[in-house]
């Protein structure tokens, strides 16, 4: 992952200078994702432009997914490695993306450290300038009008009353519509994709789960990641809530809200991953306490 994001920090600016190789379209037609040599894409800003602002993706097929990995890389290093180098490769990385979701499991994550004040500070404060930069650069400078656009216009507010980068809320509301209808069994996937009464319905969410599948399928499907409530707590002369475990589990929670890759190989394997993660930590502290 962190070859990937410094292998795609490079394509990001790259592009910005306009120099990026472009080795035509990969895969789906549908995704219209974008082989870079450094690094795939299907969201390109300016791309007919004399430079072009990507949004990295490394080897996944969007920069959403990418992100979603990064996060979970960031996960396994404090279950694991606690390497800081690590860490900071693996924000440096998810940087590029430009991912809404990333930058918001990012802000939960640094709040939940106890040093984090310590270790970002500065890097608060370099966002913080570049932002102001960019608000009062952003006419003058046709790239910093366009980095404003894929990063701080997202979060301003449409005419709608959502925010610009919010492309889920709507999506949200139907889900939730359809879901009431069956709420135990829910309408079965295949019916989902291919019935037109649900045509410009987007289930890519959780809430699609429950929409596909209802209550009862969306627990089993979901099984696997509600196994790691198991290590939320332990006896040690009482009932003690893990508070790193429920850190975890809730930054992952966020992840699935909007892309839920429950039924993915790859993310299978690393629930399964945490899980085991999660127990060989149960035992250390285990080992720790009653020696």
């Amino acid at each position: 992952m962190i070859i990937m994001g410094i292998s795609g920090g490079l394509a990001f600016f790259l592009g910005l200078i306009g120099r990026i190789p472009n080795l035509g379209y990969i895969g789906n037609e549908e995704i219209h994702s974008v082989n870079y040599l450094f690094t795939f894409s299907n969201a390109v800003f300016n791309s007919g432009g004399d430079f072009q602002l990507l949004r990295i993706a490394g080897f996944f097929d969007e920069p959403g997914t990418f992100a979603f990995y990064l996060t979970f890389a960031l996960l396994i290093n404090q279950l694991s490695f606690k390497n800081s180098r690590y860490e900071k490769l693996l924000i440096f990385s998810g940087i590029f993306t430009l991912s809404l979701a990333f930058y918001i499991a990012l802000f939960f994550q640094l709040l939940f450290y106890k040093n984090w004040m310590k270790q970002y500070f500065k890097l608060c404060i370099v966002v913080s300038l570049l932002l102001v930069l960019f608000s009062s650069l952003k006419s003058n400078f046709p790239i910093i009008g366009v980095l404003s656009l894929a990063t701080i216009d997202r979060f301003e507010k449409s005419d709608n009353g959502t925010i610009k980068g919010d492309n889920r809320s709507v999506h949200f509301e139907k889900g939730f519509e359809f879901f009431a209808e069956k709420p135990l069994l829910g309408h079965g996937k295949e019916n989902v994709l291919t019935n037109m009464r649900f045509f410009g319905y987007d289930p890519s969410s959780l809430v699609g789960f429950f929409v596909f599948y209802g209550i009862v399928g969306t627990i089993i499907v979901f099984s696997i990641y509600l196994f790691q409530f198991k290590y939320l707590y332990r006896v040690d002369n009482g009932l003690i809530v893990d508070v790193f475990i429920l850190k975890v589990i809730f930054i992952e929670f966020l992840l699935y809200i909007q892309r839920p890759l429950i039924n993915v190989p790859l993310a299978f394997v690393l629930l399964l991953l945490m899980i085991e993660l999660m127990e060989l930590r149960r035992e250390k502290i285990k080992e720790i306490f009653y020696e």
